[in-house]
């Protein structure tokens, strides 16, 4: 997909949406993700759920642009 397609569907609105979302899905799987470390310490729990959280907000991002991108492409086929 060319730049000018990208702008075309994803705007800025969205993209502001989808940073705002992905962060706070990245501050509740750190919450949630503090039980299933394996570290005695509480500063190296909080550093790796911190970091678990990190690598699945960054899925979800991608995830929710892929997701906007099949939406945005759908109603514009629709309404041809």
């Amino acid at each position: 997909m060319s730049t000018d397609n990208y702008a075309k569907y994803a705007g800025k609105g969205f993209q502001v949406v989808s940073i705002v979302l992905t962060l706070l899905f990245w501050g509740v799987f750190t919450i949630l993700l503090r039980g299933h470390m394996p570290f005695p310490d509480p500063l190296w729990v909080n550093i790796g759920s911190a970091l678990t959280a990190l690598s699945m907000a960054g899925v979800f991002y991608f995830a929710t642009h892929m997701f906007w991108m099949v939406l945005q492409d759908y109603r514009s086929r629709q309404t041809n």
